[in-house]
């Protein structure tokens, strides 16, 4: 008898044993999977503001609560102006293991711009004006204090690309040569609407404020479009990050913009000044002409034109095929 009850013993807490095993095990793959289910929903909730929010290097924490009851921690850093890095770690303890089991996974992003790739820091397509004393400038803004950091490619860009222009012989346009591109336009136009209704859906849209008012900058990047036949501008306005003008822009206070401006209409800037620290894409579907005056500058920045492009993107594991999991 005795022996009968080492036997049952022994077998009884092996069994226990394989059963807390499999009961281990069952928690790890429950946590993989919640892991797993959080990126899923990091990036299907993605919120293109906070990212850009985010200096290169920072990161941003969020919680989830899966659907099998499990916790889930992502951790997105922002590793370069439109590539993200994200980190997910799930606890699952059900029970009858012998502690709770934690798993992670991880993904790499890239942060897909409704716009593309801009190769002037003033894209027109159609004709432009640039009176006496207006400046266009393709050379970055390249400061080793900004948010992007000092090691990455501060190579200049065109400064004007344009389906036509006449340029006063006091403007002043530096950077690559001026590029007119009549050949070119009808694709242009068709990456440019191919984009627009993109560009607005990403956008928050409404009104434009009081054009007598004036608005300081604040710290935040984020996408506003403004809808209207024509936008008139005659007080003190700044923004930072994508501005989207749907209709005609006419300034005759103080624009400043640190990002992209994005104007689908006609830009009259001759009495007023207009300030763009980025990049400046105009396109009027009648084909008039946008006139830039002496206070017009536009300065080509690779950062804040990148920080920017981040509020209109989304995200996208292409060209990345990276999964890891721990």
């Amino acid at each position: 008898m005795l022996l009968v009850a080492i036997l049952t013993s022994a077998t009884q807490t092996q069994a226990w044993r394989a059963a807390r095993a499999a009961r281990g095990a069952f928690n790890g793959t429950r946590a993989l999977l919640a892991a797993d289910e959080a990126l899923g929903r990091a990036i299907a909730n993605w919120n293109p503001n906070a990212f850009a929010n985010t200096g290169i290097g920072g990161r941003r924490q969020s919680a989830f609560r899966t659907a099998a009851g499990d916790d889930a921690l992502v951790t997105v850093t922002r590793t370069a102006p439109l590539i993200a890095w994200l980190d997910a770690a799930a606890t699952s303890n059900t029970p009858g293991a012998h502690g709770a089991a934690t798993r992670g996974a991880a993904r790499a992003l890239f942060l897909r711009p409704a716009l593309g790739p801009l190769t002037a820091a003033l894209t027109a397509l159609t004709p432009v004006d640039l009176t006496a004393g207006a400046q266009v400038s393709g050379i970055d803004i390249a400061s080793a204090g900004d948010d992007c950091g000092p090691w990455r490619d501060t190579a200049s860009i065109g400064g004007l690309l344009a389906h036509s222009a006449t340029v006063a012989p006091d403007a002043i346009i530096v950077g690559a040569p001026p590029r007119l591109v009549p050949a070119d336009r009808a694709r242009l136009q068709v990456e440019f609407d191919r984009a627009w209704p993109d560009i607005l859906a990403r956008a928050d849209r409404g009104a434009a404020p009081d054009t007598l008012a004036r608005i300081p900058f604040t710290p935040e990047w984020r996408a506003v479009a403004w809808t209207s036949s024509s936008v008139l501008v005659a007080g003190d306005i700044a923004h930072r990050g994508t501005l989207v003008i749907d209709g005609d822009l006419v300034i005759r206070g103080r624009l400043r913009v640190v990002g992209i401006l994005v104007v689908r209409g006609a830009i009259d800037a001759r009495n007023g000044t207009l300030e763009v620290n980025g990049a400046l894409v105009v396109n009027a579907p009648d084909a008039r002409t946008s006139t830039f005056g002496g206070q017009a500058t536009i300065r080509y920045a690779q950062c804040a034109e990148q920080r920017a492009l981040a509020t209109v993107a989304r995200p996208t594991t292409s060209p990345f095929r990276l999964w890891a999991d721990r």
